[in-house]
């Protein structure tokens, strides 16, 4: 089984399922996090994911709304992102209605070479990121049957199976 990546930053229009995405890649590794809206942010949460766990189980942490996430809350997570604990699973999810990258994920900018090279799609709505490296990209497409719509994904090379 792959290894669940350090950090991944879900952002796109729809709270639901960016959620059920976060939550999804949490299933995916059996990794049971601590959720923590982000309007509720009181500082510190990101603490626990330094700790070592007393069962040897892998921590981790979902923020969830992180568009309204306070200033201290944006600054901790930023640090946190910066140098993550590779023991440990930090999923953030953010609503946006515009094509730009939040502020958290700014890094993601940083990566678009690298997605081009991969021959992914660099305006993806969305992005999945597996050790460092962009695994892959995508987005949902609505039709002339609206409300359903495709959900699309490019996978890199390296990430397929």
């Amino acid at each position: 089984m792959a290894e669940a990546p350090a950090t991944a930053f879900f952002w796109g229009e729809d709270e639901f399922l960016l959620r059920d995405a976060a939550l999804a890649l949490l299933r995916s590794h059996g990794v049971k996090a601590v959720e923590v809206d982000a309007r509720q942010w009181q500082g510190g949460e990101t603490s626990d994911l330094s700790t070592p766990s007393l069962w040897g189980d892998r921590r981790a942490l979902l923020v969830t709304g992180c568009q309204v996430l306070p200033e201290l809350g944006a600054r901790e997570l930023q640090a946190y992102v910066a140098a993550p604990s590779p023991e440990a699973v930090c999923v953030l999810t953010a609503v946006t209605r515009g094509k730009n990258a939040p502020a958290l994920a700014k890094a993601v900018q940083a990566d678009r070479e690298h997605i081009a090279s991969q021959k992914l799609d660099t305006d993806a709505a969305w992005m999945i990121e597996a050790n460092g490296q962009v695994a892959a990209t995508g987005g949902i497409l609505f039709h002339y049957n609206i409300p359903y719509g495709d959900i699309y994904m490019a996978v890199a090379e390296p990430f397929r199976r």
